[in-house]
């Protein structure tokens, strides 16, 4: 592959357009970012989806945890199966002196949404649950601004819930999550 097909194939930075202050912006995260790929408040089809899966396949987006497990793998195992799929969006930053989480949904919230809808899309659920610790009310109220601008814009097709999950609960591990989320305690059963 030459330089410029290698520069055609390449995805936008995760942080390009970082602001030094707030929230990027609806408007600004479409300039940088660019729209979903079904297009403003529009549900994705089946063929939309095996190109995301596509994409995620030849970008090699994987997992942030120990495993660093295939996205497209996980999304494709959570697709085939027959019960109802919900997203979680886990912001809760379980890993010590990680404030990955912290900065991605405070300074750019729309991205993470965006994220959010993509899997929601690509597993056929109905609903994205974003789950910020209770401690960051930056991050939840910058959530909620942008959900605002989002519905003013009709931007979204999908149902988006925030969650406030207890700060520390066993290492961000995912069955503790679903746990409390099911109203259970906050930790590995």
């Amino acid at each position: 592959m030459n330089t410029q097909q290698a520069q055609a194939v390449r995805l936008p930075r995760l942080l390009s357009g970082i602001p030094d202050q707030g929230q990027m912006s609806l408007r600004e995260h479409l300039e940088i970012h660019g729209d979903l790929p079904a297009g403003r408040g529009r549900r994705h089809r089946r063929r939309d989806v095996a190109g995301l899966l596509e994409s995620i396949d030849r970008a090699g987006l994987c997992g942030r945890g120990g495993a660093a497990f295939p996205t497209a793998t996980k999304i494709r195992a959570v697709a085939k199966e027959r019960r109802r799929a919900i997203v979680i969006a886990n912001g809760a930053e379980g890993e010590p002196a990680s404030l990955k989480d912290k900065l991605l949904l405070e300074a750019l919230p729309h991205l993470v949404l965006d994220g959010g809808s993509l899997a929601v899309a690509a597993v056929g659920a109905s609903e994205l649950i974003v789950c910020i610790p209770r401690s960051a009310k930056t991050a939840r109220d910058s959530l909620t601004q942008a959900l605002k601008e989002r519905a003013r814009e009709q931007y979204d097709s999908v149902a988006v819930r925030l969650e406030v999950v207890p700060d520390r609960y066993l290492a961000g591990q995912e069955s503790a999550l679903v746990s409390h989320l099911n109203r259970g305690p906050a930790y590995r059963p």
